[in-house]
Formats: C-alpha cells, sequence, structure tokens
C-alpha cells in the first residue's frame, strides 16, 4: 500500500516598481523576494518578487452535534 501526499500550489507574485503591473505564475527554485524578474512589459521598469505562498484547501469542519 503506497499514501501519496497532494502538495498544494506554491505562487510566485512579481510587481513592477513604477507602475501597476502584476503577475502570477508558479514558483520556480531560485525564486526568493526582492529578486529581480527582468524588464516590465508595460513601461520597461524592474520587476521584482513581491511574494512567495501557497494555496491551502481548507478541510471541512466536522460539525459536533
Amino acid at each position: 500500500m503506497q499514501m501519496q501526499l497532494e502538495l498544494p500550489p506554491v505562487l510566485t507574485t512579481i510587481t513592477c516598481s513604477n507602475c501597476d503591473f502584476k503577475n502570477q505564475r508558479e514558483f520556480e527554485r531560485g525564486d526568493y523576494v526582492f529578486k529581480d524578474a527582468g524588464p516590465c512589459p508595460k513601461c520597461n521598469n524592474k520587476l521584482i518578487v513581491s511574494a512567495i505562498y501557497r494555496i491551502v484547501k481548507e478541510k471541512p469542519k466536522k460539525d459536533i452535534f
């Protein structure tokens, strides 16, 4: 019998330091907060990694009564 764990997805949020551009993508190895992520497609300014987080599904609550 083999047990499998389902890992929740980890996301990286990238934002522009100048305009309101914001993008989310899957986490890539080597990502860290404040990492330079290249030029902004809107204003050609610097993009930075602003957040790294995972989405956790909430378990259904059991009624006591």
